[in-house]
């Protein structure tokens, strides 16, 4: 049974507090006058019963509720600003626009950028050129000295095995043209004409030999490996061999007609231009040294294929160069659109077309609605019953009465300077988009529940002066009031009843008429309603 505390009930509990006053003082007034005379009255006095109003004791739950306030702030608040400087040609969202990821929401002024882009693709396409040009001079010198060095070699090669010849040649020109003047002097034998003859033969050896040289080299000089000077000795020997051929016939004739002291004379011209013959051959060799000279120079060169190839890699990275340049003008061109890079919705605007913008400089504010946080303070002994993971009841003075569910997802480590409280984060969901940023709100925290225990009206219990959390009752079982000592927990959500501990769970409290109840009285039901 349970009585309702409403405005009624309470006159009920004060006129029936009256009633018993003045009853109790009529039998007292009663009982004075008839002391004297009526003795066997007292003695026939029935027992009354008090009337008291009950309530039955339930079972529920309690709940311990940390009460917090704060202001409501979106997960993701983004400001949009430009990463270059210039004039804002353009913007193109309004407060309370909803934006797309990606979404174009301000431009600037273009021109300057656009100018930056061709200049670095002019750069480029200069430096693309140098670089063509130097790899083609390196392998235009690459060519170029390799064939020198192929040519100078060669020539070298073949000017000292010429002058070894042309030595050898001319010695046996010579040791021939003595001989054949020895013959002249002493006269012709037969063994003289045998070897004038091998002196013809091997003249005549000489003179092909030349010949075949001098064809080749004049080929050599025709293609530009061989130079005038070279090919002249060659044409020298060649005249020189076919001269000795004819000297050694000459002499061949000579010796088979007799000596005459016109042939001794041309034996001893013969000597004398086989000796210099010699001589020149000899000379010759100095020849050995110039070409040699020439391959060396011809290698010298090669080394200016390095500084083609230097060139060649100072082109490329100029290229490179210019082609970063070219992309940091182009990202300067596409960073003058400045996009969104959320889902959310325009909460302000401080920008306007044709104004300056300086870099990082906000045009527009862009705030995520889709999940919002809960940001309350706490005091330093609240914070020790705040966990994450707790629920939180959260309401705003925008929408009365409703109440939007959350959960502590972050407790800041330290306190603020000037407070010294706590900053926690609640997560709400907020799928409609309700709820705002910078919204000021209440919560309250579940700190502490307690399913299932026994609930007792709190206008029942009479609370212990000289401890906190104890106190008693009296609970009526058959009409007799019994005291029972409780232990006072949470209150519930109604405000009405209070966790204790101590009473059963329907048991029938004393929740009026309790003044001077005392254990064992007899009680009696004044008023009672259903629960």
């Amino acid at each position: 049974m349970m009585t309702h505390f409403d405005g009624r009930t309470s006159a009920n509990r004060v006129a029936t507090a009256a009633a018993l006053a003045l009853a109790c003082c009529a039998l007292g007034f009663g009982l004075a006058g008839c002391k004297q005379g009526a003795p066997e009255a007292k003695a026939q006095r029935p027992v009354t019963a008090a009337p008291v109003e009950m309530e039955p004791s339930t079972t529920g739950t309690v709940v311990k509720w940390t009460q917090v306030t704060g202001s409501l702030v979106s997960q993701v608040d983004v400001p949009l600003s430009a990463r270059t400087a210039g004039r804002l040609a353009a913007v193109l969202v309004r407060e309370g626009d909803i934006v797309a990821p990606g979404q174009v929401v301000a431009q600037l002024d273009v021109s300057d950028q656009e100018s930056q882009v061709r200049s670095a693709e002019a750069a480029v396409a200069a430096a693309t050129a140098r670089v063509s040009q130097a790899e083609a001079a390196h392998r235009q010198t690459v060519s170029s000295t390799g064939s020198a060095v192929k040519a100078a070699e060669a020539a070298y090669g073949q000017q000292t095995t010429n002058t070894k010849v042309g030595v050898e040649s001319a010695q046996s020109a010579l040791e021939s043209s003595r001989a054949i003047l020895s013959q002249v002097r002493e006269g012709a034998r037969k063994q003289d004409i045998r070897r004038t003859e091998t002196q013809v033969s091997i003249a005549r050896a000489n003179l092909k030999k030349a010949q075949a040289d001098l064809r080749r080299f004049r080929t050599l000089a025709d293609d530009g490996a061989l130079s005038e000077a070279a090919l002249e000795q060659y044409q020298t020997a060649e005249q020189v061999a076919r001269e000795q051929l004819a000297g050694a016939e000459e002499a061949l004739s000579l010796v088979k007609e007799g000596a005459r002291s016109q042939e001794l004379v041309q034996a001893e011209q013969a000597v004398r231009q086989a000796e210099e013959r010699l001589r020149q051959a000899r000379a010759g060799s100095a020849m050995d040294e110039v070409r040699k000279a020439d391959v060396e120079t011809a290698r010298a060169a090669l080394a200016q294929c390095d500084v083609r190839r230097a060139d060649v890699l100072a082109a490329r990275a100029a290229l490179q160069q210019a082609m970063s340049g070219l992309q940091i003008a182009r990202k300067a061109a596409a960073d003058a659109d400045i996009r969104c890079p959320i889902a959310g919705q325009v909460s302000s605007r401080t920008a306007n077309t044709g104004q300056v913008m300086a870099v990082g400089a906000a045009i527009v504010r862009v705030v995520s609605l889709s999940t919002v946080f809960f940001e309350p303070t706490v005091t330093e002994r609240e914070l020790r019953r705040v966990r994450v993971g707790q629920p939180v009841q959260v309401s705003v003075n925008a929408f009365p009465g409703r109440t939007f569910t959350g959960t502590v997802t972050k407790i800041y480590p330290s306190a603020s300077e000037g407070s010294r409280a706590f900053s926690i984060r609640v997560s709400i969901a907020n799928p409609q988009g309700l709820l705002r940023p910078r919204m000021f709100a209440q919560g309250r925290i579940e700190s502490e529940r307690h399913d299932a225990v026994v609930l007792a009206p709190d206008a029942g219990i009479v609370r212990s002066a000289q401890s906190e959390g104890r106190g008693h009752l009296f609970v009526v079982k058959n009409g007799v009031a019994e005291r029972k000592d409780v232990q006072i927990g949470l209150r519930a959500d109604d405000g009405r009843r209070v966790q204790v501990t101590g009473v059963e769970a329907g048991a029938q409290v004393v929740v009026s008429g309790m003044l001077g109840l005392t254990d064992g009285a007899r009680v009696t039901a004044a008023e009672s309603v259903s629960n």
